[in-house]
């Protein structure tokens, strides 16, 4: 029996490829989180108002607030992220998703600054891990791939 070298680079070419759409997508998960923070209150605001007992003004206060305080999350956790990301990446990762943990912890108790303040976190976790999926990605993937793989995040 004899084995075709060109078979088995093509094989490997083809391995390494599925590999690295894995990699690209599980980088990716990270960037769930943005938006996941940018949806804001769409399917609870409703509870939010009848717990809350809050009025027509009062309703678009709050939930302009809720949804954007992620948003500024978001800007600030990606201005911060390099500094944050050059002690490790791995490290950051990590971070941010203890960080995204404590976050929805705290919007799940509801009063309105602990939701303001667990919204801002987990938008800034995920300002950060946008920075740590694209750098990943841009560190992993060949040059010659980054059209193809470097938009997946």
């Amino acid at each position: 029996m004899t084995v075709d070298p060109k078979a088995v680079a093509e094989d490997m070419v083809s391995v390494r490829k599925y590999r690295m759409w894995f990699y690209v997508i599980a980088m990716s998960f990270g960037t769930l989180q943005t938006g996941w923070a940018i949806t804001g209150n769409t399917q609870t605001g409703l509870i939010l108002v009848a717990k809350f007992g809050w009025n027509d003004s009062e309703t678009k206060l709050y939930n302009s607030i809720l949804t954007n305080i992620s948003l500024i999350g978001i800007m600030v956790g990606a201005i911060a992220g390099g500094p944050i990301i050059s002690a490790g990446r791995r490290r950051a990762i990590f971070i941010m998703a203890a960080a995204t943990i404590i976050g929805v912890v705290l919007t799940l108790i509801l009063t309105l600054p602990t939701m303001v303040v667990g919204r801002f976190i987990t938008g800034f976790a995920g300002g950060v891990y946008q920075l740590c999926g694209i750098k990943a990605v841009l560190e992993t993937v060949p040059g010659n791939l980054i059209g193809l793989y470097g938009t997946s995040t």
